[in-house]
């Protein structure tokens, strides 16, 4: 998902200017990031900025799209769902989740 292949360009100058900001974006390297309500407005932004953090740094972010609505969030994502570095997991949050791995963070 680079930056500027995303369609909308209000997200696309948003990121431009979160990936732009000297904040402490190391300590997600490598790790794991669970966004529940994945499919909402800020948590969107969340996945957009791991995986623009990928893109622009090579960060090995692995991002978990924790959705209740499975076909509305393919719709939102699209295309970004087939890349290796997210996963969506369709399901109510209070439901047990299971993923293989640690997750180190949760938004």
């Amino acid at each position: 998902m680079e930056i500027r292949k995303l369609s909308n360009p209000v997200i696309r100058e948003d990121m431009e200017q979160i990936l732009g900001r000297d904040l402490p974006w190391e300590e997600f390297r490598n790790r794991t990031v669970l966004v529940t309500g994945a499919s909402g407005m800020i948590p969107s932004y969340v996945e957009y900025t791991m995986l623009g953090l990928n893109d622009r740094f090579g960060m090995g972010i692995r991002v978990l799209a924790l959705v209740r609505n499975e076909e509305k969030a393919r719709r939102i994502f699209g295309g970004i769902l087939e890349r290796d570095d997210i996963a969506l997991i369709a399901q109510d949050v209070t439901e047990a989740l299971s993923v293989e791995g640690p997750v180190d963070y949760i938004f």
